[in-house]
């Protein structure tokens, strides 16, 4: 299944993986991010008995966008997917930028939320600035996305562009950067694999 059609005729693009008659999560992505997670299917949901069902937030992926959308408002759409799915009870999971989607999960469906799960989110800006703790390029990108957005889609068009046709450019690109990771998760995010999935995850994302 790539995608579900929402009562306002909308589409919501998702991926499963792991163990389909386990215990359901939703895994919310990154900013930009997809549903697309795995190259093939991931052997540690399937081994601890966890149907993760990752969907792409609207605007992103297969999922149709929509204007002027809250956080708040991504809550409906899932009751609507877990709905679909003959799902009642389930946990939620969000990864940096899908953190907060994954708290507002928890706060607008307490009766169907047992647990969230915020990996390496954001926290809460005051006076609408982010923490001095954020990482300078995250700074750069949540400024662009409220006085010039247009510089912000076309970086992301030419990064498209790049993985599209010179996609050896980016790789050597990635294995540039990342200065600000521990020299572990460099080496792990860095090798032939990992990196292919960074394309095939920013390109599905962008699509």
């Amino acid at each position: 299944m790539n995608s579900i059609l929402l009562q306002d005729g909308r589409h919501i693009g998702l991926c499963e993986y792991g163990d389909l008659a386990g215990f359901p999560i939703f895994f919310f992505h990154g900013t930009p991010g997809s549903r697309v997670m795995f190259l093939e299917d991931d052997p540690i949901s399937k081994e601890l008995g966890i149907r993760l069902i990752c969907l792409d937030r609207p605007g992103f992926g297969l999922s149709t966008p929509q204007p002027e959308r809250t956080i708040l408002d991504l809550a409906k759409d899932v009751l609507e997917v877990a709905d679909h799915l003959g799902i009642h009870h389930f946990s939620v999971m969000g990864v940096s930028g899908g953190g907060a989607f994954a708290a507002a999960c928890a706060y607008q469906l307490p009766n169907r939320v047992l647990s969230a799960a915020l990996i390496s989110s954001t926290t809460p800006f005051q006076d609408g600035k982010p923490p001095k703790s954020m990482l300078k390029e995250n700074k750069l990108a949540f400024f662009l996305s409220k006085k010039f957005p247009w510089l912000l889609k076309a970086s992301y068009r030419s990064q498209k562009k790049m993985i599209e046709n010179k996609p050896e450019k980016f790789k050597n690109l990635a294995k540039n950067g990342n200065k600000h990771l521990h020299p572990w998760d460099r080496q792990f995010l860095q090798t032939d694999e990992q990196l292919e999935m960074m394309m095939t995850h920013l390109h599905e994302a962008t699509r």
